[in-house]
């Protein structure tokens, strides 16, 4: 995996981190997660080919 895909499961790792914390509020919480969902388009268009066949098989 290159840098920038490390880079993007960094900030998916940390958005997802900071919205499970008590005191964030549900709007919020509410942005976290499309912004995760947002990320987790982005790394599937980068990462998956046209066949569906994953490289990301270095994080399981």
């Amino acid at each position: 995996m290159d840098l920038d895909g490390l880079v993007l499961l960094e900030r998916i790792d940390l958005i997802a981190r900071m919205s499970a914390g008590d005191e964030m509020k549900n709007r919020d919480r509410e942005v976290a997660l499309a912004w995760i969902a947002e990320l987790a388009i982005e790394a599937k268009s980068i990462y998956l080919d046209g066949a569906g066949e994953s490289s990301l098989h270095s994080l399981r």
